[in-house]
Formats: structure tokens, sequence, C-alpha cells
């Protein structure tokens, strides 16, 4: 009888091997979405180490400038990239699928140059204001703008870089240098620095060694792309549909730049009106909440080429199909991780260190916010993948500006809390919404439920 059973379940995980080996959607989706989890995990940790190692070392107030920094940064690089990632995302897929060489390697041309271009002059512009603001910022906050101003183009030019990988389904390779490689790098100069020379580790030393492992990291990267590019897109003339591509990455510049002030308008806002050392907190807080979408961001580096693949070719219960099976990975990874948040965030986050501690009601809060986010499935993807970026924009848009007014008003009085308290409700408001719309006008169900 045990043999039998022995025997059977032998059979059933054979056969499971197979299927994942496969070319199917389920195949091709758990192994895009398997390598990117695993990636995106052991990512997290070295970024979450990182990140404890840089708050011990640098205290609060030091690591409260440079997150501050950093939050800024991450909001210009989105400016400069004009939405031409996720317009990549979206062509470079179709591209690939339908053998149209000379548009791959047009659209890769133009977005490279327009960015390029761009970046530079967002570059030069925020140098600029930071030097007219100097004596109101003070020595070390100007520093450290300098410092991050100068690595905006890399940063932007590493964004799209990680598209095309994706959109060729090398999500594992587009992920790894900055996922890992990157933080470990920063490790290593930052124990180099405080412990071999005993320097000082303040906010633009930081920034230094942050801008070093980002410039090598973007060197690789750029290495493993050209060796990944199909061979008759390096052969062929470039085929330019300008037109056509700014009608889309217009609307996806106003949807990346809207999540951001969705997702980083707390912390500036914090930083603006509390102070730095609360802004530090408080990015504490929402690198840990971060681990609840761990699921959704595995998930979708793969989903959203395949969502644009199988509704250009009219595949709409392979979509389907692929779209709960995503839900239900996202719903297996997220869950867990939001519980442990809620039960035991308090304990985790003594290791940034006791003042951090104050931070946890605000960690509940946003943990709420973005399991509702997670659960939601890939609705965002599903609107902007299939045509419905307009739509998709006024939904994040108003959102956004939700955001801002609720934080300006719950801030004062209820501190980072309040904070926590409008990012939730406008991240469960706008997934609400998406939710009906793919409903309605895509028919498709994008939770587990369905």
């Amino acid at each position: 009888m045990v043999k039998r059973i022995s025997t059977k379940a032998n059979t059933s995980l054979s056969k499971f091997i197979i299927k994942l080996r496969g070319e199917g959607v389920g195949a091709i989706l758990a192994r895009g979405a398997g390598t990117s989890l695993i990636v995106k995990i052991v990512g997290t940790g070295v970024a979450f180490s990182v990140q404890v190692l840089l708050a011990r070392v640098m205290g609060a107030e030091h690591y409260g400038v440079y997150i501050y920094v950093l939050t800024w940064l991450n909001i210009l690089v989105s400016l400069a990239t004009m939405g031409w990632d996720t317009a990549l995302l979206r062509y470079v897929a179709a591209y690939n699928a339908k053998s149209e060489w000379g548009a791959f390697r047009g659209i890769w041309q133009t977005s490279n140059q327009f960015v390029l271009l761009v970046s530079l002059i967002v570059s030069s512009l925020t140098g600029l204001a930071i030097w007219a603001l100097q004596n109101q910022l003070g020595p070390e906050l100007t520093y450290t703008f300098w410092i991050g101003s100068a690595i905006l183009p890399i940063l932007t030019l590493t964004s799209l870089r990680q598209a095309a990988m994706r959109s060729l389904r090398h999500v594992a390779l587009a992920q790894l240098p900055d996922e890992i490689l990157r933080p470990i790098l920063l490790t290593v100069l930052v124990c180099i620095v405080a412990g071999r020379f005993a320097q000082p580790i303040d906010s633009s030393t930081a920034m230094i060694l942050n801008a070093i492992a980002a410039t090598i990291v973007f060197g690789i990267g750029a290495y493993s792309l050209n060796r990944l590019l199909p061979q008759p897109v390096k052969l062929s003339s470039p085929d330019c549909r300008n037109r056509e591509w700014l009608k889309v990455a217009l609307p996806m510049f106003l949807i990346s730049g809207m999540y951001l002030i969705l997702n980083q308008t707390d912390t500036i806002m914090i930083g603006a009106m509390l102070g730095t050392t609360q802004a530090g907190i408080y990015a504490a807080v929402c690198r840990m909440v971060n681990l609840t979408l761990f699921g959704i961001t595995a998930v979708n580096a793969i989903a959203a080429p395949m969502i644009s693949e199988l509704y250009a070719s009219g595949q709409h219960s392979e979509l389907q199909r692929m779209v709960t099976l995503a839900a239900r990975g996202i719903f297996l990874v997220s869950v867990p991780i939001a519980l442990l948040l809620i039960l035991a965030g308090n304990k985790l986050l003594t290791l940034f260190g006791s003042p951090f501690v104050e931070g946890f009601p605000a960690l509940v809060i946003l943990t709420v916010g973005q399991l509702v986010n997670a659960l939601s499935g890939s609705v965002g993807f599903l609107m902007t993948m299939t045509g419905h970026q307009r739509e998709a924009a006024l939904v994040i848009g108003s959102s956004a500006i939700l955001n801002v007014v609720l934080n300006a008003a719950l801030i004062p009085c209820l501190g980072i809390n309040g904070a926590a308290l409008s990012t939730a409700l406008t991240t469960i408001l706008w997934n609400t919404i998406m939710l009906v719309y793919v409903h309605k006008q895509l028919k498709i169900h994008s939770t587990i439920f369905f």
C-alpha cells in the first residue's frame, strides 16, 4: 500500500515537472514568477540587511537625510524615464513575438536617446535648484542631493534595460544586477569605509558609495542585455514609429508619476512637515511593508508582457487562465507575510534600532492597504497592457491628488500614522476602481475568487 502511494506521488511529481518545463501559459508564468520570486527574496534580504547596517552605522538623523534624497531621486527617475520603460515592456514583447525586428530596434534606440537627453536635463536642473536652495537645505542635504542628481542618467537607462530584458522573458537576469548585486556591492563598500578605514558614514558618503555600486551594476547589466538581444535586431535598420510610441509612453509616464506620488508623497511630506528623522523612521516602515509585495512584484515581472501577447493575439480564455493562476500565486505569498508583519512587526523594527519601534502602528496600517493591493491581482497591468492606459492614468491621477490632500490634513494631527492612513485608503480606493473596470470592460476577473 505504501509502495503504491509512493509510486503515485512520484508519478504526480513527474507530471508536474514535465508541465513546468513546457511552453504553456501556466508553465511560462510559473517559471518566470518563480525565478523572479527567488531573486526578489534574496535581493530584498540583502537590501534589508544593508538598510539595517546603514541605519545603525549612520544613526536615525543621517539615515533620514539619505533616505529623503533617495525618495526624491526615485521621483526624478520616473520623471526622466517619461513612461518609455512601460512602453518597452508592452511593445518589445509584441515585436519579438511577431518578429518585427526593425520596430524592435527602433523603439529600443529611440527610447534610449530620448531618456538619456531628458535625464541629463532633469539632472542639470536639479543641481541648479539645489544650488539656489543650499542656504535653506544646509550642507549635508545639499551635497547628498548633488551626488544623487549626478547618477540620475545611469538610473533611468537602467530602468529601460530592465524593461527590455523582462519583455524578452529574461526576468531573473533583468532583476539580478540591481536586486542583488548592487546592495551587495553597497554593503561591501560601507564595511570597507566604516570598518577598515574607520571613516564616519554620513548621508553624502553613503550616496557616493551608492553611486559607485550603481555605476558598476549598470555596466554589467548593459553587457548582459547586449548578449541577449536577438541577432536580427542588431542587423535590422530601425523602424521608427515615434508618434505611435509617444501616444502610449505619455499616459504611461503619467501613470508612473502618479504611482510614485502615491508611494513617495507620504515620505516627502513627512520630511517637510516633521523633519528628516521621522522621514527615516517612516521609510524603514515602508521598506518592511514592501515585503508584502513580493508575490505581486514577482508575478507581474513575467505577467505584464504575457498580458500584452495574449490580448494582442485574442486569446481571452488563456489570458483569464493566466491571470487566475497569477492571483493564486500572489495570494499564497502575500498573506503569510502580511500576517507576520502584523503579529511581529514591532520586534522586526528593532533591527533598525530602538527609535524605529514607534513606527509599528503605521506598519500595521500600511500592511492592510498593501494586502488589498496584492489580493487585487494584476489590475494595473491588465489596463495598461491592453490599451486602457488613459483610463488607468485617470484613476491613478485622481488617487494621487486625494493622497496629497489626505496627507496634508492628517500628518499634522496624526504624524506618520496619518501618512500611513492616507496611503492605505487611497491604495484600497484605486485597486477597487480598477477591479470593477477590468471586470466590466475586459471581462477579466483578476482575483482568486474567479
